[in-house]
């Protein structure tokens, strides 16, 4: 814990914070001039650095720590980033490029049209579907 003093104390300065030994650790002062953070010399339990740095934080001292979860992020971004697929320039330099890029397109035109006639089919089994429990409803109603 003495390390991760020293290391704040460091921060501290290259920050521009001012700070001063006392009989019982160090007083750093704020760079408005009115506020003030006592630091202990001696750090009792695992919560003292934490609260330690949230205090400093509040008079304007910036820790720049990455936490396992940003780290976390910043890996999945990069391998996101590796995996996607890179733009290329395609060049058809002979007549079989072309028709193999024709063949691609009709195939995804038919691909298309397909989805087209299965949302036609879908609309169509929703209007049944609705036919359908309009007149459970009004069986019900009539058995009434």
């Amino acid at each position: 814990m003495l390390n991760e003093l020293d290391d704040i104390l460091n921060i501290l300065a290259e920050q521009g914070f001012r700070y001063a030994p006392y009989a019982k650790g160090h007083r750093v002062y704020g760079k408005d001039g009115k506020s003030i953070v006592f630091v202990g010399k001696a750090f009792h339990d695992h919560r003292a650095i934490k609260n330690l740095k949230s205090d400093l934080r509040k008079i304007g001292v910036v820790f720049n720590e990455i936490t396992p979860k940003k780290n976390r992020i910043r890996e999945v971004i990069a391998k996101q980033e590796e995996e996607m697929p890179k733009a290329e320039l395609i060049m058809l330099d002979s007549p079989a490029d072309i028709s193999n890029m024709e063949q691609s397109r009709i195939k995804l035109q038919a691909a298309i049209n397909a989805l087209s006639d299965l949302e036609v089919a879908l609309n169509g089994l929703e209007k049944d579907f609705k036919r359908v429990e309009m007149f459970k409803s009004l069986m019900k109603q009539m058995q009434e």
